[in-house]
């Protein structure tokens, strides 16, 4: 007999003086308190433990109703899986095996659940990093999560010792099947808009995503310029159209020029009928974030990065890293046009240097976000077939 899990999937990147505090007030007290490093706009990386092995790298995604561990490391582990079936990024029905009764060690705390044993290994060249274990809301529900990121720190609350003190907007959230979403209002630059449910999904890069059957009904993309985008989430590729959006009303906080995807892909989604799409670690991570399962609230606190610009590519570059030292970076794909088209690069070249900084000592993410601001030129050195060469690189935004 096969288990049913719903999970959304990963995939499928001014300052602002801000008066708010992230304030947890004096009678919180975290069962659990960690680092995490932020990737892609805000994708919390963090360590945590299976069966006392361990650390693994483990990814943190509200858009998931479940929990995952790598294939490979489950077998490692000689836990006896179950047949189940996941609907995943990609894949509306992915073959996955079942832990039905795995400890989770997050820090102090140590979950006893479920575990689905999926192929997260494939992701892992995406990220450039370790990549082996995904915490979903079947964890989540149990706690008060609070994600600063400005100080990269994740904490863990008990409900009943819990009380929201900060200075932030709430919002009121619904869950389906254990994932959480938020009512938002997106306005496109034709003069279309959109206002529904959206999937709040910390496992997503991208800024909003919505439904192709949503745009479609509503004709959002008429007269719009748009972009192709190949992705990749858990079950394989995945396909979006990019646009600019007008703006982003988020409870009283409003945000110009998001980057906007319309994606066929609903895994996930689907499990609300009054879903119109997702909202991302682009959006999200802008402000530091409390999300209180039992209470069914959002509390939203800009933070630094709220008033900088939405830039959803400014090189037509994609790299990819892999074990095990993540390094160099070869280019994935180039975007046809693009800075990267213009300047000769082609995918399969090994990126040396970017400004005479050797990417010996530089990972994906910083080499990503160094290429990310518009209108900078950038030296890179690369290696094509066992020859070094140089190139100058002007970065515009792909989408102005």
């Amino acid at each position: 007999m096969k288990r049913r899990i719903t999970y959304a999937g990963i995939i499928a990147l001014a300052l602002f003086a801000c008066s708010a505090e992230f304030n947890s007030g004096p009678k919180n007290r975290p069962v659990a308190e960690l680092h995490f490093d932020s990737v892609r706009g805000g994708i919390a990386f963090f360590p945590a433990t299976v069966n006392s092995a361990g650390p693994f790298q483990f990814l943190l995604d509200t858009g998931g109703g479940g929990s995952h561990i790598d294939r490979e490391i489950a077998n490692r582990l000689g836990v006896k899986l179950a047949r189940g079936a996941a609907s995943v990024s990609g894949s509306a029905d992915l073959e996955v095996g079942v832990i039905p009764s795995a400890v989770i060690g997050v820090g102090a705390i140590q979950y006893r659940g479920q575990l689905i044993a999926s192929p997260l290994a494939p992701l892992e060249p995406i990220f450039g990093r370790p990549f082996e274990g995904i915490i979903g809301g079947d964890f989540l529900q149990g706690y008060v999560l609070e994600m600063d990121y400005e100080k990269e720190v994740m904490r863990l609350y008990k409900p009943a010792a819990y009380q929201y003190v900060g200075s932030g907007k709430s919002l009121q959230i619904s869950f389906a099947q254990g994932i959480p979403f938020v009512n938002l209002e997106l306005m496109l630059t034709n003069g279309k808009s959109v206002k529904g449910d959206f999937l709040i999904d910390t496992g997503g890069g991208m800024s909003i995503h919505i439904l192709k059957q949503i745009a479609e009904r509503d004709r959002l993309l008429d007269g719009l310029s748009t972009l192709e985008e190949i992705g990749r989430g858990l079950g394989g590729e995945t396909s979006h159209k990019v646009v600019r959006g007008a703006a982003l009303s988020i409870g009283e906080y409003r945000l110009s020029g998001p980057v906007v995807a319309v994606t066929e892909d609903d895994a996930g989604l689907s499990a609300n009928q009054n879903s119109v799409g997702s909202v991302g670690m682009e959006v999200l991570g802008r402000f530091n974030l409390t999300l209180d399962y039992s209470r069914k609230l959002l509390h939203l606190e800009p933070n630094r990065n709220f008033r900088v610009p939405f830039v959803y590519d400014a090189s037509g570059l994609r790299f990819r890293a892999t074990r095990p030292s993540f390094s160099p970076p070869y280019v994935f794909s180039v975007r046809d046009p693009s800075p990267a088209k213009e300047a000769g690069i082609e995918s399969g070249d090994l990126l040396l240097q970017i400004d005479r900084h050797s990417t010996s000592v530089l990972s994906v993410e910083n080499i990503r976000e160094a290429l990310k601001e518009p209108g900078k030129v950038h030296k890179l050195s690369l290696s094509r077939k066992g020859k070094t060469i140089e190139v100058m690189l002007k970065t515009r935004d792909l989408l102005e």
